[in-house]
């Protein structure tokens, strides 16, 4: 039998009413950041905490966005425009506002943050071209390698480390261009670091290892085996846990002896998108229905759900590239 988490708290009728204006001016007081959906193209703020939270009104993103990425816990993400150019995509008390990012690639495959969302990576899967994206959204700096065929890929907040999966194992490229090789394991499908760390784990479709300050002698260590399914991973901020979303909920394992927690969620697991750093998943497409959302914080570790989408509110003339 399954176990289900569930709740919706109490949101003030302030919130709700002042909810359709915190998407223009930046998310302020408890928030879950926020939700973009690439149907409609639109913006959400989520005000309130894990399974105490209400959506503001969809904002249209500027014309000209094509697709995004919000940055975990930050009012900034990375788009990809219709010409196909990488832009810093904001929120701020002028609106939602574009800008190119100037040297990145055009039309990447991926675009991946590190969990306190101050550095991401931009990945192409026609020619493995692989670009670290340091401070989107202030004194940008960008490296560049190659990740042929990578399988799974992570960054460190600092930007620091880059971590990529292929065929021949696991690799890390350190800031000044150094590859290593860190684990021969086959079948690598998904890597993360733990926030503000370069402590990593990863998994192969049966088996969770960790790595402990990626920095220094790279060993690896088995966390647990005889998994099936794992689609991600992340480790919690203390270092005590492990994540791994599946097409039906989130393991939690624990990384001292492996002893695994099954948390269901009553949804298609499609995403496990960090929301605030480290401590809240999105589990669900975003749409009009509820998303679900895996929370390790005080209260959990649970599912949770955002309710439904309010009406969107027209933004499209605001804001444009520059």
């Amino acid at each position: 039998m399954k176990t289900h988490w569930y709740r919706i708290g109490t949101v003030s009728i302030a919130a709700i009413l002042t909810s359709a204006a915190v998407v223009a001016s930046g998310v302020g007081g408890p928030s879950l950041g926020y939700l973009y959906d690439s149907n409609s193209r639109t913006l959400t703020a989520v005000l309130g905490v894990a399974g105490s939270s209400v959506r503001g009104t969809a904002i249209s993103l500027p014309g000209g966005v094509a697709a995004l990425r919000m940055a975990p816990g930050r009012n900034y993400g990375i788009g990809v425009l219709d010409d196909g150019s990488v832009a810093l995509v904001e929120v701020s008390g002028n609106g939602i506002s574009t800008r190119v990012l100037a040297g990145t690639m055009a039309n990447p495959d991926k675009i991946i943050f590190g969990l306190s969302g101050t550095s991401a990576l931009l990945y192409s899967e026609t020619n493995g071209r692989l670009q670290v994206v340091v401070n989107p959204a202030a004194a940008v700096q960008i490296r560049e390698t190659v990740a042929t065929d990578a399988t799974a890929l992570a960054v460190s907040d600092d930007g620091a480390w880059t971590v990529f999966a292929n065929s021949d194992g696991l690799w890390m490229v350190g800031a000044d261009g150094t590859l290593r090789r860190v684990s021969s394991e086959s079948g690598i499908q998904t890597a993360a670091f733990r926030a503000g760390t370069s402590d990593l784990v990863f998994s192969t479709s049966s088996a969770l290892y960790g790595i402990s300050a990626a920095s220094g002698p790279a060993n690896p260590v088995l966390i647990r085996d005889g998994l099936e399914g794992v689609l991600a991973v992340a480790e919690s901020a203390d270092g005590a846990h492990v994540f791994a979303s599946t097409t039906s909920g989130v393991m939690v394992i624990d990384t001292a002896d492996g002893v695994l927690q099954m948390i269901s969620c009553d949804c298609d697991v499609t995403s496990f998108e960090a929301l605030t750093g480290g401590n809240a998943f999105r589990l669900s497409d975003v749409g009009t229905g509820p998303t679900y959302v895996f929370d390790s914080g005080s209260a959990g570790p649970r599912v949770v759900f955002i309710p439904g989408q309010a009406p969107a509110v027209d933004n499209s003339t605001e804001g444009g590239a520059q």
